[in-house]
């Protein structure tokens, strides 16, 4: 008799009952002629008994059972990865420096004459024009004075009209005294020479002669006098009138202007406060006229001034400039450079450069005294192949990127170039080959290996305020999209990561362990 192995049978999971024993038996003809009544059983039986014994040793399982055999081989499963095309984009080489802005036009206001203030018109944040009147003085002892140099001015002018009367009487005098000399002077020569008179009447004549012309000489000298009188009346006069100008100017002076067009950054007076001319009233600013001074160290004269011309003289370089404000997060403003200094500092080795802001852009405005953060831009990329930050794994010195093709990762040596925040330029090494466009992981590169299969997930970039882009958190699975191209929503934080599947040999030594 011959028995069988008890064994369970595995089927679908489930085990059936033992196999029972059962008797076999063997005729001593082992091939019993044909035709005997009992040959066909037998010859069936002994046919059986083949299968039954290999029945009874094969065991039917799972894909798990047979995981769980020692030594027995399972397909790798594909990593999953999150990728983000390279793009082709400008990229740029910058300098970056933080100071804070000062408005180009900034007057302090202090009165010209001291007084009491008895009105104040002008708050802090008012926007005023050139003249604009911002307090006023008591202006009543200024307007005595103006009186006083009022009445001044009109003495002086009625001195000096007196002036002109005695002219114009020296002036007649004259003509008379001329008249008579010469009268005296044609009798006395004459009768001198006919010497029809006596010698005593010929002396009274030449006495009456030197008469007249003495008379001539003092109305010449009042006309001197006359005229000299004159000129001082008209300096007095003069004299007045500044006086009555001055008067004039500081009667305007018991109200504070504006000399430029601003807004009040400060106020510093109240009504009945007693101000002198060392008092500070007001503060305006320009907001529209703001600069951003910074220095930089000598060996970086050259980014600034270009070269130098054929007279010798350095010539500025075309650079742009960005401006970030950190009261204003989101938003640029540009910037240009307006002069650079040619002067060393020989202490701190560096030079100073003025920026022009422009203080209005995308609906906000930067104001003096603002913190900024400056990026001067001394080199442009127009077109840079461009990949994420989170792309690069750095093997010691070599730099690489692993982008997919035909659903394996494929390895590509780089070297890094310009960069921002969030991406790099990338330059394929020789032998190495990336395209814009292709994809390339972000996420779950960290163990992948060249020709790994990889399922991926791709992460779409949106533009930010700065004008770069980042990946968004909308993910899409190759093999979960559904036709329409809907998206499912998720986020993906900066430091996200992948769950990677354990390797399935090492999970099989684990369990060879385990047994």
């Amino acid at each position: 008799m011959i028995e069988t192995a008890s064994s369970g049978v595995r089927m679908g999971g489930s085990v059936a009952p033992p196999l029972t024993r059962f008797p076999v038996a063997v005729p001593n003809n082992p091939l019993p002629l044909i035709g005997s009544p009992m040959s066909s059983r037998t010859l069936t039986l002994l046919l059986a008994a083949p299968l039954l014994f290999a029945a009874c040793s094969v065991e039917v399982g799972t894909d798990a059972d047979a995981a769980e055999t020692p030594g027995a081989v399972k397909r790798r499963e594909p990593t999953r990865v999150r990728v983000l095309p390279a793009v082709r984009r400008e990229m740029v080489a910058a300098l970056e420096t933080t100071t804070n802005l000062a408005s180009e036009r900034r007057v302090t206001i202090s009165p010209r004459i001291g007084g009491e203030v008895i009105e104040v018109l002008a708050e802090e944040g008012d926007a005023v024009e050139p003249g604009a009147v911002l307090a006023k003085l008591d202006p009543r002892e200024v307007h005595v004075a103006l009186r006083e140099a009022e009445v001044a001015v009109s003495e002086s002018a009625h001195a000096v009209a007196r002036a002109e009367v005695m002219i114009r009487e020296a002036e007649a005098r004259i003509e008379g005294s001329r008249f008579a000399f010469e009268n005296a002077k044609a009798v006395f020569e004459r009768n001198e020479g006919e010497n029809l008179i006596s010698a005593q009447d010929l002396d009274q004549l030449e006495l009456n002669r030197d008469t007249a012309r003495s008379e001539l000489e003092q109305a010449q000298l009042a006309l001197e006098t006359a005229r000299i009188d004159a000129q001082t009346a008209e300096t007095n006069h003069a004299k007045a009138e500044l006086e009555l100008e001055r008067a004039q100017l500081n009667e305007s002076f018991t109200e504070l202007r504006a000399p430029i067009r601003g807004t009040i950054a400060k106020r510093a007076v109240r009504v009945g406060d007693q101000l002198t001319m060392a008092s500070e009233a007001f503060v305006l600013v320009d907001l529209d006229d703001l600069r951003a001074e910074f220095f930089r160290p000598q060996r970086e004269l050259a980014l600034f001034t270009g070269h130098v011309d054929d007279d010798g003289h350095p010539t500025r370089a075309t650079l742009s400039v960005t401006v970030r404000a950190e009261a204003l997060p989101g938003y640029e403003f540009d910037g240009r450079i307006l002069r650079v200094s040619p002067d060393i500092d020989p202490e701190s080795g560096s030079f100073r450069v003025t920026v022009d802001v422009d203080a209005v852009q995308h609906g906000v405005r930067l104001l003096p005294g603002m913190l900024v953060r400056l990026y001067v831009v001394t080199q442009r990329h127009p077109n840079a192949l461009v990949v994420s930050k989170r792309a690069l794994r750095r093997e010691g010195e070599t730099s690489v990127v692993f982008a997919v093709r035909n659903g394996r990762a494929a390895r590509v040596v780089v070297d890094e170039a310009f960069s921002d925040d969030d991406y790099v330029e990338v330059l394929p090494h020789d032998g190495f080959t990336l395209e814009a466009g292709e994809d390339v992981v972000i996420v779950g590169n960290r163990d992948l290996e060249d020709g790994d299969e990889v399922q991926v997930t791709r992460v779409a970039a949106v533009e930010t305020t700065h004008g770069a882009k980042h990946e968004d958190a909308t993910l899409r699975s190759e093999d979960e999209a559904p036709a329409d191209d809907d998206t499912t929503e998720a986020t993906l934080p900066d430091d996200a990561s992948l769950d990677v599947p354990q390797d399935d040999s090492e999970a099989a030594d684990a369990d060879q362990q385990d047994e």
